[in-house]
């Protein structure tokens, strides 16, 4: 299974006066766009500037300058089904779904797997493969990345993408166990067992 895009951004609430450092990494899987605008023809939802995909992702989580002091209808609203991690996300040329969103130690990880778009019937969760493995690929990034201060995040982007060339290579997910990833870009042996922790989304 793939994933179009994965963002990493600063867990802070987007202004104009920051919205250009907010995210600190992006890489777009064109082959895997390619197909979805193929797939969904005109029902396909550009992917949005880093700026604005920031904006929608901090304004869903709620990271906003109000927080939640201000009641929005799209998405506060008890009648909302959550199904986090989960979430759609709004741009200025629609709605994104499904985006899977982790939250950790001042940073969003976000990816957006390869999903048609714009169907007004959509599959439960379960039945995507690619949202499960977006979260575990998620979750191990995140684990790379736990004890990155954002200070030293820029010193950390190729590292990053050393990464997920051996866990993602070309958007397709492959490994998603974090010691079996490190050994392929030291180029050793790994000693991981062959069973990896499998993480269950529920519905």
């Amino acid at each position: 299974m793939s994933i179009q895009a994965l963002w990493i951004v600063r867990n802070r609430p987007v202004s104009k006066t920051n919205e250009e450092d907010v995210v600190l990494f992006s890489r777009l899987y064109q082959t895997y766009i390619r197909k979805s605008k193929e797939l969904d023809g005109d029902q396909y939802v550009k992917i949005p500037s880093n700026p604005e995909l920031a904006k929608s992702v901090m304004f869903e989580l709620g990271h906003t300058a109000d927080e939640f002091s201000k009641f929005v209808q799209t998405r506060d609203s008890c009648e909302r089904i959550e199904q986090k991690p989960v979430y759609e996300i709004s741009t200025k040329d629609g709605k994104l779904w499904p985006m899977v969103v982790v939250e950790q130690s001042g940073l969003v990880l976000c990816c957006l797997p390869f999903v048609k778009q714009g169907t007004k019937t959509r599959p439960p969760l379960i039945d995507i493969p690619g949202v499960t493995l977006g979260f575990t690929l998620l979750c191990a990034l995140g684990d790379f990345l736990r004890n990155t201060p954002i200070s030293d995040f820029d010193q950390k982007i190729s590292d990053i993408y050393a990464f997920l060339t051996q866990a993602a290579p070309f958007g397709t997910v492959l490994d998603t166990t974090v010691d079996s990833v490190l050994a392929k870009m030291t180029n050793k042996i790994s000693a991981t067992p062959k069973t990896q922790k499998v993480f269950i989304i529920t519905v």
